[in-house]
């Protein structure tokens, strides 16, 4: 195959990546919108933004369907690179960027499952994590969340991600 078509492979293979990533945050951010109070509700501590949602007493459904969306995007996005890692059609340069790529997910999957058990070691009863390339999202199942357990997510989200705290989102799930 000619280096140009190659080029092009590559360019559809990175667009086709990178929409599936757009439309992954896209709809969690919606999802998040639609679960949101008005904003009268929202309070902040420090940089962080702590906002108040609701799951209409079906929590499990909630998390389950969060956590299912989140697995689905980052499947189809691992889908696509390793079709680009596998492609004898890409160049060295694609497989080495698709496989950097792959390795990034994979840390922030690992860091979503860290956080995830932290939050629950600290008696949270349920808590969804949502890493991306805008910031952190913190889903947490709460009756009335305390600017002291809110500090406490926060402090846990940014050790282990070193993400900046205005870079934070902390929306309790009523």
């Amino acid at each position: 195959m000619s280096k140009k078509k190659k080029l092009v492979v590559l360019s559809a293979m990175v667009l086709a990546l990178g929409t599936a990533l757009f439309l992954n945050w896209q709809l969690s951010d919606a999802g998040i919108a639609a679960k949101e109070n008005d904003a009268s509700e929202v309070k902040v501590i420090g940089e962080a933004e702590l906002v108040n949602g609701t799951a209409n007493g079906n929590f499990d459904e909630f998390f389950s369907a969060a956590r299912m969306q989140r697995e689905s995007s980052r499947a189809s996005s691992l889908e696509i690179l390793d079709a680009i890692a596998a492609s004898a059609d890409v160049d060295a340069d694609a497989k080495t960027t698709a496989a950097e790529e792959a390795a990034t997910i994979a840390r922030r999957i690992e860091s979503e499952a860290n956080i995830e058990s932290l939050i629950k070691a600290k008696g949270f009863a349920e808590c969804v994590v949502m890493i991306g390339d805008d910031g952190v999202k913190v889903m947490v199942q709460s009756a009335g969340l305390l600017p002291a357990e809110a500090a406490q997510i926060a402090e846990i989200v940014t050790s282990e991600t070193g993400e900046d705290l205005s870079r934070v989102r902390i929306v309790e799930v009523k």
